[in-house]
């Protein structure tokens, strides 16, 4: 991170994988193995983009300087310090106490926090682009939290287990020493294996961007390209994106299909429910079926995923059901050309 700036391709938006020197795979792979996970705006109104929350973390690169009162992964960093090597930093870590952020003790600080500094910047970051809205549905929340509860060791075998000498064993949160990460939330939670699915296909979309080391240790992860951007021969891929919902499928003899690893939006307005009860009575036969799968605990944030591919007798049928809306052809868009399902009919029935 040490060499990392703000004049990089950064997307505005995403999920972050740090990599630590001296921490290896040594059950799942090989190569280093992730450390944390984190991500950024997830809430509505937040405006933060992914490259000033990893600032956040590392510090300033000429001076060092940072703040662990707006980073927690630097509060725990620098705990861990005090802690293995019996430093005397006694307001570290308030945040609410009076006086504890004046001036004069964020500058008694300040070789404490050059140390956490020179710590994260030797790490090496990999990023996934999430351009979702902050926001209810977001994938970024999705991602950061079954990436961490997947890569946690917490209450089971350690896998990939850290080494002797990682300065996070001398953390004094317990969660830290546990899951063999540098995060907490999440880290004593089980993960959802259809979470692969939209990891895979966020990958696929961003092929310049590498797939986190450390991940591929479930059954359950299939090849991107078996899940994503099919289309039988000759047949275009359309994609319908609303908010809480990314779907592709194609026409067929019979309806339309929607591939599997689509995401279906969750929540329905009342509203929509009295005006298309049909639409809504197939949607909870394909939740029963196991065709619709929940991918988080019903929540604000909730999110429908396609565990296999599904023929609807229709476009606008489908529609409906991953977006709870829609019933418009326009909504599916050309994955190539950009041109709407209704426009491509258009141009067909013409020639």
């Amino acid at each position: 991170m040490s060499d990392c700036s703000g004049r990089m391709p950064w997307p505005e938006r995403g999920v972050y994988f740090l990599l630590e020197p001296g921490e290896t795979r040594t059950d799942s792979g090989t190569g280093p193995r992730v450390v944390r996970v984190g991500t950024h705006a997830l809430n509505k109104g937040e405006h933060s983009k992914l490259w000033g929350r990893l600032n956040q973390h590392r510090g300033p690169r000429q001076s060092g300087r940072g703040s662990h009162r707006n980073s927690i992964f630097r509060d725990l960093v620098g705990q861990a310090l005090i802690n293995r090597d019996a430093l005397d930093y006694p307001d570290w870590g308030k945040r609410n106490d009076r006086g504890s952020g004046s001036p004069e003790i964020r500058e008694q600080e300040q070789p404490l926090e050059k140390a956490v500094s020179r710590i994260i910047g030797e790490m090496d970051v990999l990023w996934l682009a999430v351009e979702d809205p902050p926001g209810p549905g977001n994938r970024r929340a999705l991602i950061e939290r079954n990436a961490i509860a997947l890569l946690s060791n917490h209450d089971r075998e350690a896998l990939d287990p850290p080494s002797d000498g990682w300065l996070g064993l001398a953390c004094p949160r317990g969660l830290v020493i546990r899951s063999s990460l540098w995060n907490q939330q999440h880290a004593d939670a089980r993960h959802d294996p259809a979470f692969l699915s939209v990891f895979e296909r966020l990958v696929e979309e961003h092929t310049n961007v590498p797939a986190a080391p450390g991940l591929a240790r479930t059954p359950e992860r299939r090849d991107a390209r078996e899940l994503v951007g099919r289309s039988l021969a000759g047949r275009p891929t359309f994609v319908l994106k609303q908010k809480g919902c990314d779907a592709r499928g194609f026409e067929t003899e019979t309806g339309f299909k929607v591939l599997e690893g689509s995401l279906a939006r969750a929540r329905w307005a009342p509203s929509h429910i009295r005006y298309s009860r049909t639409y809504f009575a197939e949607r909870e036969r394909l939740i029963e079926a196991g065709v619709l799968v929940r991918l988080s605990e019903p929540s604000e944030d909730e999110t429908l995923w396609f565990a296999k591919d599904h023929t609807f007798s229709s476009a606008t049928r489908a529609g409906f059901v991953c977006a709870g809306n829609i019933d418009d052809l326009r909504a599916w868009k050309n994955e190539e050309t950009g041109r709407s399902l209704k426009e491509e009919r258009g141009r067909k029935d013409s020639r």
